[in-house]
């Protein structure tokens, strides 16, 4: 099932939080860093691909997020995403397993297939979180699987890019303060942009249990 959830932030903090990661400044003396730090990325069939990655959370064994961060900024609404989530989905985050920030630049239309890029976040259970931090195009697609597959069956599926055994099903458009959660074993990509940077935060993440109603 794939929630959509829109304006987790409020206008003031969307606003905030985009200027943040747009500024030069924002990964200077901290802990947040650009994975790729270049415009000119190649993937392993030395396709050119337009994409960098801000890892935010660097040791992904840090279970629950208690404030390894030195970016205190980024820290903020990292943590008020994540409880905006839980109230709106009564639901409380028992993990974070991965947290990084992806910026996607446009990419010519005649260069890649990018149905190359259809994937799964991580291989164990968990359920994913995609917030967009501008408005952009380049949606979020998403892909029917056949209920018998497990993990490694679309795995598989992936790396032999037998991309016909998934059927296209919901897609969503980045729109600012927009967050989508789905299951962590729903095949997906995300479209590159065609006039603007793209910039996204996912989430991966445990649940643990519903919160309690206030009475």
């Amino acid at each position: 099932m794939i929630e959509v959830l829109d304006n987790i932030l409020t206008v003031e903090e969307q606003d905030e939080l985009e200027n943040l990661v747009k500024n030069e400044t924002f990964r200077e003396g901290n802990n947040v860093y650009w994975l790729n730090d270049s415009s000119d990325f190649n993937n392993k069939e030395g396709e050119y691909k337009p994409h960098n990655a801000i890892i935010c959370i660097p040791d992904e064994n840090i279970g629950q997020f208690t404030g390894n961060l030195k970016n205190k900024a980024i820290e903020k609404y990292i943590k008020l995403i994540g409880r905006r989530v839980e109230e709106r989905l009564n639901k409380r985050i028992k993990h974070f397993l991965r947290i990084k920030i992806n910026k996607l630049s446009p990419l010519p239309k005649d260069n890649i297939d990018e149905k190359n890029d259809v994937h799964l976040d991580r291989d164990d259970q968990h359920h994913a979180m995609i917030y967009y931090i501008n408005d952009s195009d380049g949606d979020t697609q998403f892909y029917q699987k056949n209920e018998r597959f497990n993990f490694e069956t679309i795995k598989n599926i992936i790396q032999n890019k037998e991309y016909n055994k998934f059927i296209e099903s919901d897609s969503v458009s980045p729109k600012k303060g927009r967050v989508t959660v789905f299951e962590g074993n729903t095949p997906h990509k995300g479209y590159y942009p065609t006039k603007s940077d793209r910039y996204v935060i996912n989430f991966n993440i445990l649940f643990k249990t519903k919160l309690k109603k206030l009475i």
